[in-house]
């Protein structure tokens, strides 16, 4: 995989429990964990042995390297005796109604858990914040995002760059990444924990994943906080998107699992009925969540054969998304996708046509598989991938 690129679309999602999304949706923050605490540190030590290892190449000789010998050396010097200063937030490019993301589910959010779907085609204005452990919830100060490249300054996930080992050692492969010595050569690498937290072994490499790292030091000032999880008293950083209410969220997934149609239920309920904190959606956002919303129950109508009740799910599209002026205000495009489809339920319920209990049917299974939730205009859905627990 190419160092610090994006994926095509720009488009990242974030599993997790109910409660913790739930957290997210509140205070919008995402809450980026010291490395040495998630469910793979053992890779930040793989990272800076991979480091060592190229370095230790003769192509690397060279003085313009002593820092980063220095640097290095320092690092795994305090890998055993002091928890690093690196606070990832770990994203995927797997969407969640894709069979990829089944490990995802697995160990992330768990039975009944919940994948958000973030936008990051556009950087955060002016950049990533936190506040200082010891400010107030409005005193924010910009983080430093930890990067593999120290020349890329755009802000945004980087790639994981996944890479073999050898098999017999168990030891970072030789030459095992051709591309990954060559950045050292020409790139003014100055931090080898920027590196390695962003490289993890080959086996991981079905997560796809990416990261959003960050020093948590501010000034003289530090922004990480402690938390008693699972036993542990873990350090975090709550990380905002810039300056805006909350992060770019735009869909809300609700996994695989026994209980949820209930989950389903009771976000519907919560994102409708409280002041979630979210980045505004733009119009061209609002209509794309409607339109792939509205497929997703012609789908289901074509499935259940019910060509007519597609037909007309087909022509409410062609209005709502096509028809509607580009100018006109994201919340009165919500207004009429709402009037159009209580319109539309209310024609399909009160009917007494022979097929109309079909109708009701169909289009209730419409509404428990997805939904545009007002007044924020989220695509809230189910996951269709099989139950894994």
């Amino acid at each position: 995989m190419a160092c610090c690129t994006r994926s095509s679309d720009g488009h990242f999602y974030y599993y997790h429990t109910l409660h913790t999304i739930k957290l997210v949706l509140e205070n919008g923050t995402i809450r980026a964990r010291n490395c040495a605490y998630l469910n793979d540190s053992d890779e930040y030590r793989f990272g800076l042995m991979l480091l060592r290892s190229l370095l230790d190449d003769p192509q690397c000789a060279s003085s313009d390297f002593l820092s980063v010998r220095a640097e290095l050396a320092v690092a795994l010097r305090d890998l055993d005796h002091n928890e690093p200063h690196l606070y990832p937030v770990c994203l995927t490019t797997n969407p969640p109604l894709d069979e990829t993301s089944l490990p995802h589910w697995v160990m992330y959010a768990h039975e009944g858990g919940v994948a958000l779907e973030l936008s990051c085609s556009t950087q955060p204005d002016p950049a990533f914040l936190a506040k200082p452990a010891d400010g107030d919830k409005e005193d924010r100060v910009p983080l430093t995002q930890v990067r593999r490249d120290t020349t890329d300054a755009n802000l945004g996930p980087v790639e994981v760059a996944y890479l073999p080992l050898d098999e017999l050692t168990g030891l970072p492969a030789t030459n095992p990444a051709p591309e990954h010595a060559d950045l050292l050569r020409v790139t003014p690498l100055t931090d080898p924990g920027g590196y390695a937290i962003h490289v993890k072994r080959a086996a991981f490499a079905l997560e796809n994943e990416y990261r959003l790292a960050f020093n948590p030091r501010i000034g003289g000032k530090s922004a990480v906080e402690y938390i008693d999880l699972d036993g542990l008293i873990s350090p975090f950083v709550d990380v905002y998107w810039g300056a805006s209410s909350g992060w770019p969220v735009i869909s809300v997934t609700v996994g695989p699992g026994k209980r949820q149609e209930r989950v389903y239920s009771s976000l519907r309920t919560f994102l409708g009925g409280s002041t979630i904190k979210i980045r505004e959606l733009g119009l061209q956002e609002r209509k794309d969540l409607v339109q792939r919303c509205l497929e997703r129950w012609e789908g289901i109508a074509k499935s259940r054969r019910r060509e007519s009740l597609r037909v007309r799910l087909a022509e409410m599209s062609t209005r709502l998304v096509s028809g509607r002026s580009p100018t006109e205000a994201p919340m009165d495009f919500g207004q009429a996708v709402d009037t159009e489809v209580r319109a539309l339920l209310t024609q399909v319920f009160e009917s007494h046509s022979r097929w109309a209990n079909e109708d009701k049917q169909v289009l209730g299974e419409c509404l428990s598989a997805c939904c545009i939730v007002f007044p924020h205009g989220l695509l809230l859905q189910r996951a269709n991938v099989p139950y894994v627990y």
